[in-house]
């Protein structure tokens, strides 16, 4: 029951701090295809700041396996089709930079861990121009790259894989 009560007091505690939460639904990107993030500068808006979410991705970076026996090819034929997906939990840590009239170059690294049949982790690089919008500019919209830099796993092919994503997002502050 501690553990409850402390962390009611401390999520209520950051909401009381001001405008450093951000939740945004990302397509492409960190997780792969599609994501909800959540997203806490340390100090204010726009500083040094964490971001988790949860997403799905239809990548996998295995090498085909085939087989010679239809015993072991449950469903062949019927679901070769369809792509693989993991669920996606990106977490990262980014660094926005002001360019001026509420526009940001963002950088970070992070780290998106897929979870599936052979689950792996994909370490990548982030760079993303942010914009602030709407009214009391609660809006952003953000677009940018993630350069993969290492993929930690079993049974691994990167070579058959592209290295850059692309993502584009769009959130509200609060």
């Amino acid at each position: 029951m501690k553990t409850w009560v402390t962390i009611f007091f401390v999520f209520a505690f950051t909401l009381a701090l001001g405008q450093s939460n951000l939740v945004y639904l990302e397509l492409g990107g960190n997780a792969g295809v599609a994501s909800l993030n959540y997203e806490r500068s340390f100090q204010r808006a726009n500083n040094l700041g964490i971001r988790v979410g949860l997403g799905i991705s239809f990548f996998e970076f295995e090498e085909e396996i085939s087989s010679n026996s239809m015993s072991e090819c449950i469903g062949c034929g019927v679901f070769s089709g369809l792509p693989k997906t993991s669920l996606s939990i990106p977490f990262s840590i980014q660094y926005p930079i002001n360019l001026g009239n509420n526009n940001y170059l963002e950088a970070g690294v992070g780290s998106t861990g897929q979870i599936s049949n052979k689950s792996i982790l994909v370490q990548y690089g982030s760079l993303f121009f942010k914009r602030h919008f709407g009214e009391n500019r609660k809006w952003i919209w953000k677009a940018g790259l993630t350069p993969i830099l290492g993929v930690v796993g079993n049974n691994l092919d990167k070579d058959s894989e592209s290295t850059i994503w692309f993502g584009a997002s769009l959130g509200k502050r609060f």
